[in-house]
């Protein structure tokens, strides 16, 4: 099961209707069929007869459940914004990164023992450290959670998007 969630009520309500908040050729299909799952069906294939297409069940949720979410989760993506500063010092050239620390905080505070975090958004070098210690802070503050980072390759992310991840050819 994936569970997307977000604090802002109107982008849910965007993902769970008809019309998603972002154009990516073939995404409509896709999110739609794991989000709302399809009836049992039978076709007709030339050549290979009568094929049965058995119900899919939906394994994607959208939701503002954010801390119940990453309480539950195995693996938890920190997908956010990272605009340009707009104010102090490297204002309009560096990236705000208190969308990212909040959002590390709070998987940190909720997520459970063993929980793997993967940092996803594109971010400056040395944000990893950043969340290495976040993370670290609550770890040393609750003894109890052991987590994992992993963080993905933000060119490899820009241009592996739906068509790709129907035909992955590397993971890191």
């Amino acid at each position: 099961m994936v569970n997307v969630v977000d604090l802002n009520q109107d982008r849910v309500s965007t993902w769970n209707s008809a019309h998603l908040p972002i154009h990516e050729p073939g995404l409509p299909k896709i999110v739609r069929i794991a989000r709302d799952g399809t009836s049992s069906s039978t076709i007709d294939l030339p050549g290979l007869g009568t094929v049965s297409v058995p119900k899919r069940t939906p394994n994607l949720t959208f939701s503002t459940r954010v801390s119940e979410s990453i309480a539950e989760a195995d693996i938890v993506f920190i997908c956010v914004n990272t605009p340009t500063k707009l104010y102090g010092l490297g204002a309009g050239v560096t990236a705000d990164l208190s969308i990212l620390e909040s959002a590390t905080s709070m998987i940190a505070k909720h997520a459970k023992d063993g929980a793997i975090i993967v940092e996803k958004s594109t971010v400056p070098c040395g944000t990893a450290h950043m969340i290495q210690d976040i993370v670290s802070f609550f770890i040393h503050s609750f003894p109890v959670l052991r987590c994992r980072l992993w963080y993905t390759d933000a060119h490899i992310s820009s241009i592996a998007r739906v068509s790709p991840s129907r035909r992955p050819f590397r993971y890191s």
